[in-house]
Order: C-alpha cells, then structure tokens, then sequence
C-alpha cells in the first residue's frame, strides 16, 4: 500500500476510534514514505492523532521540517494545517510565545480556500496565546468558539476575516462592529440563541472604538500647546453600525494586516 492509501485507512480507523491500529498504520506510512512530500503528510498525521503531547510535538516539528524540502505548490494548500499543529503542539508544551508565532504563521497560510473551521481554530489560538485583535471582547470569544462547535461556516466565514483585520486601525473595529450588526439582522446567519451575544460583541468593539478615541483625546490635552487645533480624536469618522443605515461592503477573506513582523490574513 502507498503512503496515501494508508492516510486514507488511519482516518477511517480513526473515525472507528481505534487508536492503536491508527498509529500502526501511520507509522507504517511514515517507514514507507519516500518523496519529502510524502514525508511531510506522514508526519503530519502522526502529529495530529498522537495522545502524547511530546510526541505530537516532535512530528509536528517533523512535519514542518519536510515540508521546507517539499515543492511549494505541492504543500501550500495543506500549511495552515501544518503551522496550526505545530502551533497547538508548542501551546500543549507550554511554549506560549513559540505558539503564538506559529498561529500567525498559519493565519499568514490561510487564503479564501481555506477552511473556515481552521481559521476558526487559528483564531481561537491566537487568543489563547495572548494575540488581542483590536475589537476583541470575551463577547466575541464566546461567540467564535460558538460558532466553530456548531460549523456555522457562512457566519464564520464573515466574521474571521473582520475579526483578524481589526487588529489594523479604528476605522477596521468601526468595520467588525458593523459586520457583527449585519450577522445580528441578517436572518438564519446565526443561530437565534446567538442573536444577543452577536449584538454585544458588536456593542463592546464600539465601546472600546470610543474608549480609545477619549485615549487619545486626553493625550492632545496634555501634550498639546494652548490654542492648539483640534484633537486627534476628532478626525475617526461617525460610526454608524445598523445594516439598514449603512450596508456594509462584502468581507475580503483576503485582507492582510501585519503584526509582530508577521503579515497575517484570513
């Protein structure tokens, strides 16, 4: 049997529940693999079925090592999977730092084909590790977790890339409230036992959108000379957040911001 056709009877064995048999026949795979492509899914798969966090660590670190010797077009579509394991590995270690790097670079992988339930898990580590997009309350905590426990993708899918590019600018928070007031109206998005924290999330992105704006405010108050012009607070524009007022643009999974000397995007 190939490398593949083994992946292919470890995640049915999987689904059964047989741990022992799933890591015999991925072992297998790994003593057979050959291509460095090969080598990367195997370890790949080790790293994410492993009961032990030391030997789900060490595949994972495995497993990114290959892939750096597979051909790019050949992995690119599997490495927010790759970086997200290893991310989840470090975390389970305790290596909160070395984590979160590696939940940035795996947001940094994800493109408009990725899916969202991974890009919900990245976000979710993200926050775990102590990456706070701008815009974050434990309202929309709450929320996302929600979200990727029932696969609610069409709401993930316009929520995650507000989320991540609030991290940017008042103007990008001033965006995810808005789009948060869109899930709340728009009918079905989210579940109706959501309707209220989705509304919450939003009202608490505004809060903060406000808290820095009185921020900034106090700031010019101090550090500027008397009769100097107008505060920096009073150049963010009005924020108007119902659907109905202001239809807010269609959501671009595309949208990269940059953090800690790492671009990211989902």
């Amino acid at each position: 049997m190939t490398p593949a056709d083994l992946w292919q009877q470890a995640r049915s064995d999987a689904a059964d529940g047989d741990r022992s048999t799933t890591e015999r026949v991925l072992r297998q795979a790994w003593d057979e693999s050959r291509s460095p492509f090969e080598r990367c899914l195997s370890a790949h798969h080790l790293a994410t079925t492993s009961a032990d966090p030391r030997d789900a660590l060490h595949w994972a670190r495995t497993c990114v090592q290959w892939a750096a010797e597979t051909e790019p077009a050949a992995i690119i579509g599997v490495l927010p999977q790759i970086y997200l394991s290893l991310a989840t590995a470090y975390r389970s270690a305790s290596d909160v730092d070395t984590a979160r790097t590696y939940f940035l670079r795996a947001a940094d992988a994800c493109d408009e084909d990725t899916d969202v339930v991974v890009g919900g898990a990245i976000t979710t580590g993200l926050i775990g590790t102590g990456f706070v997009p701008r815009g974050l309350s434990d309202e929309l905590i709450d929320l996302i977790e929600a979200l990727v426990a029932r696969r609610s993708l069409g709401a993930l899918a316009v929520l995650l890339p507000a989320v991540l590019s609030g991290a940017v600018s008042d103007g990008n928070v001033a965006r995810l409230a808005a789009v948060l007031d869109e899930m709340f109206w728009t009918p079905g998005l989210v579940d109706d036992d959501l309707s209220d924290l989705t509304r919450l999330a939003a009202a608490q992105a505004l809060v903060q959108l406000a808290d820095d704006d009185a921020a900034v405010a106090n700031a010019s108050a101090v550090s500027a000379p008397v009769g100097a012009g107008a505060s920096a607070a009073s150049a963010h524009p009005p924020v108007v957040t119902h659907a109905a007022d202001a239809p807010v643009p269609a959501t671009d999974p595309a949208t990269a911001a940059q953090t800690d000397d790492v671009p990211f995007r989902i």
